[in-house]
């Protein structure tokens, strides 16, 4: 799930999803594949997943929750919408390992298991994310960060 907090001047662009890819997961480009992988032990030059989930035939009348399975995984091989988010917007994700993570610490994307997911980065590392805590989406509880100049962590 990922929902725009505090809105700015965003850069978005179309990309093929290389893999079924969860909204507000944290991907790059692969100029090889033409796709959005999840992005690996990463926290600049990355993007956020979004998808224009438009239910049709006899759902097209009905309400569908963001967060079903459906509305919320974009699929292989369909186009998602990356974001490229501006300095100071605030976004909320369920994308997010919270493991020993507190106000104020820097994100990055995980590894391994955690691959598209955000994680507490690590030393040496550059990022671009910062967690502010935890949002109320409507009784869904997603974690909050802010995008700022990139940083790298000491």
């Amino acid at each position: 799930m990922l929902r725009n907090v505090i809105e700015g001047e965003n850069i978005t662009r179309l990309y093929k999803v290389s893999t079924d890819t969860h909204r507000g997961s944290v991907v790059v480009k692969n100029l090889t594949t033409e796709s959005a992988d999840k992005a690996d032990s990463v926290g600049v030059e990355t993007y956020l997943l979004d998808f224009d989930f438009q239910p049709t035939g006899y759902q097209s009348d009905m309400e569908i929750s963001a967060y079903t399975d459906e509305a919320d995984i974009v699929p292989a091989g369909t186009l998602g919408i990356l974001i490229k988010p501006a300095v100071g917007t605030v976004w909320a994700t369920d994308q997010i390992d919270i493991t020993g993570l507190a106000k104020g610490d820097y994100l990055m994307a995980g590894t391994t298991t955690a691959v598209g997911k955000f994680i507490k980065a690590t030393t040496g590392k550059s990022t671009v994310y910062k967690y502010v805590g935890a949002y109320d989406d409507g009784g869904h509880t997603l974690q909050a960060f802010e995008i700022v100049e990139p940083k790298t962590i000491a």
